[in-house]
């Protein structure tokens, strides 16, 4: 079964300024006569490059270089003029503006190593202002000439998986083939000749980002094996990032929900003992890894979603393997905390009397009947950036009771996806009936 998970929006921009920095190096469009290795020109060339390099408008400037190069054909600042352009169009905020004018540049350098240049900001621009399919396509035919281009390869599994979040998946395979070469040639550290060691530092970088989207997209594959495998390969790689813990705990999860409403129906005996002991190993599992979450997303923005949502999960987790406890909860999160920040509190409900004896996902309570059309007043939640990242949709019902005043009291989902549940419970406890006392359940739907 197609496995849908949480994506960090935050992690995600994160690595996107990252990653449309242009691979080409900042210089000026060419070094003082008769200085270093610099290119020889004339004093005209120089004279008139000063003046290029004096405008402030981008369009203006790049009008410029084009009646340069006419005027100059064989001049020896041809490539270092290309690769201020590229520079020049990688600073720019307008998405628009900067296609047109990485397009516009395609057509004044005309030379294999000048073009090299200029399709690197014209793909970073393509991907940066919607335009994928485009993309996409200049992609293969970079790679068509260098299969090994490092750039290409981790901007475009970026754009991929941005993609299938948005429920796009027509470039998953071709992402994920992508990430995996990108990956194979940062850990062989096969540095590209034509890339500087600051540009190959900035791309190696990125290795734990696309652990963390090789194993998104596999989750779109189905293959959930292989997307933990990865998610745990990031964790030890970043250490101090939320998002890979909190994938993983996530996808644990729902492994251990899954496995749990089996073992409810299970006979009496060994087998049921031992999955019993297997779903308690999986949710220490998941323990650790929110409160890692937890420890690390506490204080920083972008986090809030995530945090709320893996604290609530993580508090009633840990209570149902400590008898009803949160007793070293606490402790256990400052463990994860890095180095020199405050402690991070979470959530802790009131602890319950009696202790569950099954795991908590595998008991369903009596749902009663359906109380959306009793309602006077129901908000819709809203959509949570986790749950869209992950493409979670469909319904979400929540069990509610509702107390003679018509308020509801208590709310505890029990159908639908993860992500989407906090949400749902959040909008259930806002809803209000007409004097009442009953218990029964609210739909809630993501399309």
């Amino acid at each position: 079964m197609k496995t849908r998970i949480l994506f960090s929006l935050c992690a995600a921009a994160a690595l996107a300024s990252l990653l449309i920095m242009s691979a080409v190096s900042a210089r000026a469009v060419v070094p003082p006569q008769g200085q270093g290795n610099g290119p020889r020109i004339s004093p005209a060339e120089m004279q008139a490059l000063n003046a290029i390099n004096s405008m402030t408008d981008p369009a203006a400037k790049l009008a410029a270089v084009a009646d340069f190069m006419t005027k100059y054909p064989k001049s020896g600042a041809r490539l270092q003029i290309a690769e201020r352009v590229a520079e020049e169009i990688a600073k720019l905020k307008d998405a628009t503006q900067a296609v047109a004018l990485a397009e516009k540049a395609q057509t004044i350098f005309t030379t294999d190593p000048e073009l090299g240049i200029i399709k690197t900001v014209t793909l970073d621009a393509y991907a940066g202002g919607n335009r994928v399919d485009d993309a996409f396509k200049m992609a293969a035919e970079m790679l068509a000439k260098n299969p090994e281009d490092i750039h290409v390869l981790v901007q475009m599994t970026l754009t991929g998986t941005e993609e299938v979040k948005q429920k796009n998946p027509k470039y998953a395979q071709q992402s994920l083939q992508y990430g995996l070469k990108a990956i194979e040639l940062i850990e062989a550290n096969k540095k590209p000749a034509n890339l500087n060691d600051a540009s190959w530092d900035i791309h190696k970088s990125a290795l734990p980002q696309l652990y963390q989207q090789t194993a998104i997209l596999y989750l779109v594959a189905g293959n959930g094996g292989e997307a933990k495998a990865r998610l745990i390969k990031s964790t030890s790689l970043a250490p101090t990032d939320p998002s890979s813990f909190a994938l993983l705990g996530l996808l644990l999860n729902e492994e251990y929900i899954q496995l749990a409403g089996g073992y409810k129906a299970m006979p009496e005996g060994k087998p049921k003992e031992e999955m019993l002991r297997k779903l308690e190993g999986i949710l220490d599992n998941v323990i650790d890894a929110y409160a890692h979450t937890v420890a690390l997303a506490t204080g920083r923005p972008g986090f809030e979603g995530m945090l709320k949502q893996v604290s609530d999960d993580l508090t009633s987790y840990y209570k149902y393997r400590h008898n009803q406890s949160t007793e070293g909860l606490q402790q256990l999160i400052d463990k994860y905390k890095a180095p020199g920040t405050a402690p991070a509190p979470i959530p802790v409900t009131t602890p319950a009397t009696t202790p569950m004896t099954t795991p908590a996902p595998a008991t369903a309570p009596d749902q009663g009947a359906p109380l959306d059309k009793d309602a006077i007043s129901k908000p819709s939640p809203p959509y949570p950036d986790i749950a869209r990242q992950a493409n979670a949709t469909g319904d979400v019902v929540v069990l509610v009771t509702v107390d003679e005043t018509g308020n509801v009291i208590s709310a505890k989902a029990i159908s639908g996806h993860p992500l989407l549940q906090s949400a749902s419970v959040a909008a259930a406890r806002q809803a209000k009936f007409k004097p009442m006392r009953a218990t029964g359940t609210l739909t809630y739907t993501f399309p």
